[in-house]
């Protein structure tokens, strides 16, 4: 096929195994790695970005919440480098969300606001 697929192949297919009923977690993480891998020597920041959010929300929903943090930190972090500052803004949401659902007694404090990741790079 055509290498500008590779990609999307790898994005298709880390979102097929996180889908299966009988995969395992550590099967999930390492098709977004692959995935991650190939976005990355592509230069494609955005699909880098949905990827580590959608791996970010498949961890919350199975609370593996330090990695789900992780991963939801990358994913602000390449929506920022990106020029995505709706869709970063949106991401935070979606974390404080999650956290919150999962969560609720805890303090919800941990994830930034867009003001404070936008100030960081100032």
């Amino acid at each position: 096929g055509f290498v500008n697929n590779a990609p999307l192949l790898k994005i298709l297919e880390a979102e097929e195994m996180k889908c299966s009923p009988n995969t395992k977690t550590d099967e999930v993480i390492s098709a977004y790695t692959e995935a991650f891998s190939v976005c990355q020597n592509s230069g494609y920041l955005h699909y880098l970005g949905l990827l580590h959010e959608n791996l970010a929300i498949y961890l919350a929903e199975i609370k593996e919440t330090n990695l789900s943090n992780n991963h939801f930190g990358d994913a602000v972090e390449m929506f920022r480098e990106w020029g995505a500052l709706g869709k970063m803004n949106d991401t935070l949401d979606k974390q404080r969300l999650l956290e919150t659902q999962h969560n609720p007694n805890e303090n919800i404090g941990t994830v930034p606001s867009l003001l404070e990741v936008q100030g960081s790079t100032e």
